[in-house]
């Protein structure tokens, strides 16, 4: 089923769950990997018995006033919605976490819905495999992602700039490349955030080769954009094309080959003969 941009947003999941139930259904996930779904049950059920006597001897401590029928029907029936409910966020998580294994073996323009979707999973592992999914995918084809999406290619960029700032580096990375080939093949698309992107660029936020990846979108930005458009880049390229990091450079490259100016133009040729990395100085020659 195709997604629109409101659908994806519609399907976010909350956290908030704090500490100790977020260890104990990390704890049952990993059983489940270990031993199936066996364990999960087993899990379940004795989260079920051990919240049965915790609520049991603070209920018992609570009030006099009930009698141990009483404490015992209530801890237990506090018991069983919480076994349920970490049970149910559980089985959620983990079934995300087994979607996302399939699309991330087969990537493919038919698992884009699902790995759009799954970049709002909990499960950190869905987040990584459904990213990596979208990046093997868009690196194929950003045109058939955009038509199985049916979004505008700009509120595409949109939802996943959020992800450039994920604790996960594979998840910022992924999602990187993702833009970049969509500023490559839609440069519109991030036309409208090419101030935030340009201040992750300059900024320490983000590892070196996702600001790679963000330097070249703004790059193919640059490249689309008419003579009169570009003139207020020319002093982030020149100092990006100092950068310590060759990926960044490379992505420097083509923001100042988009850039008719002579000292764009100068710094290009230098980066060309001078540059310390040959990747760098052959995309620099190709653009010169």
């Amino acid at each position: 089923m195709n997604i629109q941009l409101e659908n994806i947003r519609s399907r976010i999941r909350y956290g908030g769950r704090g500490i100790a139930n977020e260890s104990v259904i990390q704890f049952i996930k990993k059983l489940w990997d270990q031993i199936g779904g066996f364990g999960y049950g087993v899990a379940v059920a004795a989260l079920f018995v051990a919240a049965y006597f915790l609520f049991s001897i603070v209920f018992g401590t609570a009030s006099a006033a009930f009698s141990a029928a009483d404490i015992g029907a209530l801890a237990s029936l506090v018991a069983f919605v919480y076994a349920s409910w970490i049970g149910f966020i559980t089985y959620e998580e983990y079934t995300d976490r087994t979607l996302s294994r399939s699309i991330r073996a087969r990537p493919s323009i038919a698992t884009v819905d699902d790995a759009f979707g799954l970049l709002q999973s909990n499960d950190e592992e869905a987040r990584v495999n459904a990213s990596y999914c979208l990046s093997a995918v868009v690196a194929t084809s950003p045109k058939n992602v955009v038509n199985t999406t049916e979004a505008p290619t700009d509120d595409i960029v949109e939802y996943l700039l959020p992800y450039l700032r994920d604790d996960n580096r594979e998840i910022s990375e992924n999602i990187g490349n993702v833009i970049s080939f969509m500023a490559r093949d839609y440069p519109e698309s991030v036309e409208p955030f090419q101030t935030e992107l340009l201040g992750l660029i300059t900024g320490s936020m983000l590892a070196d080769d996702v600001r790679g990846y963000l330097a070249l979108a703004i790059g193919f930005l640059i490249l689309s954009k008419g003579a009169d458009d570009v003139n207020s880049f020319q002093e982030t390229a020149l100092e990006l094309s100092e950068d310590k990091h060759p990926d960044v450079r490379i992505g420097t490259c083509y923001m100042l080959a988009g850039i008719p100016a002579r000292e764009t133009r100068q710094r290009l040729q230098e980066m060309a003969r001078n540059d310390p990395e040959q990747e760098v100085r052959e995309h620099a020659e190709e653009l010169v």
